[in-house]
This record gives structure tokens, sequence and C-alpha cells, in this order.
């Protein structure tokens, strides 16, 4: 079925187990690759009419300007770093520019054309997968973060709110405070 979810999708196995292991270890070596601190987010965003980037880029510079929260431990890297999946070659210098002018150039990252497995060990090993988009009538993204364990941060629209259920949490469209609020709580 060319929309079913791959096969690489699929919750890590758990740690103490030799797979378990052997998944961290791998997921420590591509987080240091892409300049990950231990805790980040994934966006599988695109530069799309539908997608609110300008939402996420907003809430990104708002953490930013807040400062450190004085309940996170010292040893998480703030403010958070976002790592971009599978955006085009187009997408990212689209993406990359939009969010220099925003002034959270430094809070995004870029893991351009990964293999299904190497995508899905950075999305399982991600805090939250975040999501806000205008308009989603199938919520794909979404479903590909849940099959792989990772809760959602995403918008309140289409059908996101019934593929997310209880496993994330939903803000509204264009509220940039509220979508700040999400991975700040998330990180502690």
């Amino acid at each position: 079925m060319p929309l079913a979810g791959d096969d690489a999708l699929h919750p890590p196995e758990p740690a103490g187990t030799p797979e378990g292991d052997t998944a961290r270890a791998r997921l420590a070596t591509e987080r240091e690759r892409f300049g990950l601190p231990e805790r980040y987010f994934v966006y599988p965003g695109r530069y799309d009419a539908r997608q609110d980037l300008g939402t996420l880029l907003a809430a990104l510079g708002r953490l930013g300007a807040a400062g450190r929260p004085t309940r996170l431990a010292r040893a998480v890297a703030w403010p958070p770093r976002v790592l971009v999946l599978g955006a085009s070659p187009d997408d990212r210098a689209s993406l990359a520019r939009q969010a220099f002018e925003a002034g959270v150039g430094d809070a995004l990252a870029f893991a351009p054309g990964l293999s299904p497995e190497r995508a899905a060990l950075l999305r399982a090993g991600a805090r939250a997968s975040l999501h806000p988009v205008l308009a989603d009538s199938a919520a794909l993204p979404v479903l590909d973060a849940l099959a792989m364990g990772t809760p959602i941060v995403g918008s309140a629209v289409g059908a996101v709110p019934e593929a997310v259920g209880s496993a994330g949490l939903l803000v509204p469209p264009r509220d940039p405070d509220r979508l700040a609020a999400a991975p700040a709580g998330g990180l502690g």
C-alpha cells in the first residue's frame, strides 16, 4: 500500500536488551552526527502551505528569549533543538532562510535523505514530534511518530486530533505561545 507505514516504524527495543543497547548506541552516533543533544524534537515538515512553520519558528524564538526554565536540569541543552526530517534540498533552503530571518536558525538541524531505518531511529529518540499545521486531512507524519512510540505536539486541526488521541498535546493553530509551552514542559 503506498500510504502504509514503513517496516522501520516500530517502537525501540527496551534498554538492557542486546537489541535495545545496540539501538541506543546507534542513536547516540546519529545524534552526534547531527549535533543534537540528548533531548531534542523532530519536525517531519516540508516547506508547504499546510504547515504552520511561522508559528513553529515564533515558538522557538519565544523559548529562546524566555531563557532557561529554572526547573530544567543544567545537563539539558537550551534552547531546544529541532531536527527536520525528510526535507528536500529546496525545502531545506526555504526552511533555513525563514529560520534565519526569525532569529532561530541555530535551533534547527537538518537530516536529509536518510534511510527509513535511520530516520525511524532519530524519530524514536526524540522527546516529541512537532506537527504544527494549518490543515492535515490524513495526519500521516503523526501516525509514523506514534508507531515509533514518540509523543506528538500538534495542531488541533483536521485529522490530527483523532490520530493523536491521548498520545500527545494539541494546541490551537497559529498560537506560538501555546506551542512554545508544550515543548518547554516536555523537556524537564
